[in-house]
């Protein structure tokens, strides 16, 4: 590119350090094939940064991160944007809401483990206290595991085109990641909502 283009500005948006976020994992779960997989993606994401003229990352606390790899010039605070989809005071109150949901695709990690400790952990305490709470997991491509845990009171709904209708019906989404990096997109597009 810097060939084809040598005027041209090169900005690298990272949207997370990915191998921060695989590091943080493993701290909870070891696998092999992820370890190497983190060193790959830890090369190409600290080099691809050192050829960039400036580097997009979405949280000063990546910002502070970053430091040890790049000049802090280099680096520019850009984080996730999110836009009312709807009014808050179209929103129904919360009386006439009812059940929770937890949106993510599984083919990012920290969504499987998330919803894994759901069903296992806290969905067992929660049900002792509100044993008629549902709970709705949203997101593509959920493995086998998660679809066998498919019940009336937790449902695995799949890909699911307009998320609005379950804000507007849910009393709260709830995400209760343990790892990841940058900012929690989810708990922004809540937000949206309240």
């Amino acid at each position: 590119f810097r060939k084809n283009a040598p005027q041209a500005k090169i900005i690298y948006d990272m949207v997370d350090i990915h191998y921060l976020r695989m590091e943080r994992g493993l701290e909870i779960k070891y696998d092999k094939k992820r370890a190497k997989e983190l060193v790959k993606y830890k090369y190409i994401e600290t080099e691809l940064c050192k050829k960039a003229d400036k580097i997009a990352v979405i949280s000063d606390k990546e910002k502070e991160f970053m430091k040890s790899f790049v000049d802090e010039s280099k680096l520019v605070t850009v984080s996730n944007v999110h836009n009312l989809k709807v009014k808050p005071e179209e929103m129904p109150s919360f009386e006439d809401r009812e059940g929770i949901f937890f949106i993510g695709t599984f083919l990012h990690d920290p969504n499987v483990d998330a919803v894994e400790i759901l069903y296992h952990k806290i969905m067992p305490l929660v049900w002792q206290k509100m044993p008629d709470l549902k709970i709705t997991i949203i997101g593509s491509e959920a493995p086998e595991s998660i679809q066998n845990m498919n019940s009336e009171k937790f449902e695995i709904a799949g890909y699911v085109e307009d998320i609005i209708p379950y804000y507007e019906k849910c009393v709260a989404s709830v995400s209760p990641l343990r790892f990841g990096a940058g900012v929690k997109g989810k708990i922004g597009q809540a937000l949206e909502y309240t």
